[in-house]
């Protein structure tokens, strides 16, 4: 990984802003716009599903599929081999092909995530089931490189890294919640079906935001490679 980072993360540049701004000010003007937000709401919906996705599958294989995922070998990697790829194919287009609306981008991969989360817990046999999670996976990872040259592109240049954290918050909120309530909802109900439903919701609401923000958020930054 250091050796990566090394030799393709880009080179610092000098900054723009020499003098510096008062803080307070700028927390309370970018707290002020609607885009920032919606990209915390974005983050957070996206990570009810995430979470409840890494946290959930293999109990919900083992459970209602009766698939031990150390018994699979290399079939369990699959998911997350698409994983990576979502994660180039995402980030190659989100760069270059259609940097313009990378939140509409990210939006139409969380919604095909929702879509193969259905079809993972409707299919009728296993290697459906194993192909709508890797399929899932594709769009869930690939997500996450648009996603935040889009949050970053539309926060004012003084306050990315402050920005950025307080977007994280918001992902490491439904992070914490996600868990709890699918195990909840599974408990209740003894079905699979709700928690499904949970995390296909709060993709839907990513994808909600997302669009909004392509809405209101103006253009991005062009990114040169």
């Amino acid at each position: 990984m250091a050796v990566l980072i090394w030799r393709f993360l880009p080179a610092g540049s000098t900054p723009a802003h020499s003098q510096p701004v008062e803080a307070k000010g700028r927390w309370a003007d970018a707290l002020s716009k609607p885009i920032t937000w919606l990209a915390f709401s974005a983050y957070l919906f996206f990570n009810v599903a995430f979470w409840g996705f890494i946290g959930w599958m293999p109990t919900y294989l083992n459970t209602a599929r009766h698939i031990d995922l150390k018994h699979l070998g290399p079939v369990a990697s699959i998911p997350y081999l698409c994983g990576f790829l979502g994660m180039v194919t995402f980030g190659v287009l989100g760069v270059r092909t259609v940097y313009r609306w990378r939140p509409l981008l990210v939006a139409a991969g969380y919604l095909l995530a929702g879509v193969f989360l259905y079809v993972t817990f409707t299919a009728k046999h296993v290697p459906a089931c194993v192909a709508g999670l890797s399929a899932a996976a594709f769009f869930l990872y690939g997500g996450f490189g648009p996603f935040w040259a889009t949050a970053i592109d539309r926060m004012p240049d003084t306050m990315r890294g402050s920005l950025s954290g307080f977007v994280n918050l918001g992902g490491q909120i439904g992070g914490f919640v996600a868990p709890l309530v699918v195990g909840e909802l599974v408990t209740r109900t003894h079905s699979f079906t709700p928690g499904f439903l949970f995390m296909i919701g709060g993709l839907v609401l990513s994808a909600v935001s997302l669009a909004s923000m392509q809405r209101i958020g103006g253009q991005p930054q062009i990114s040169q490679i």
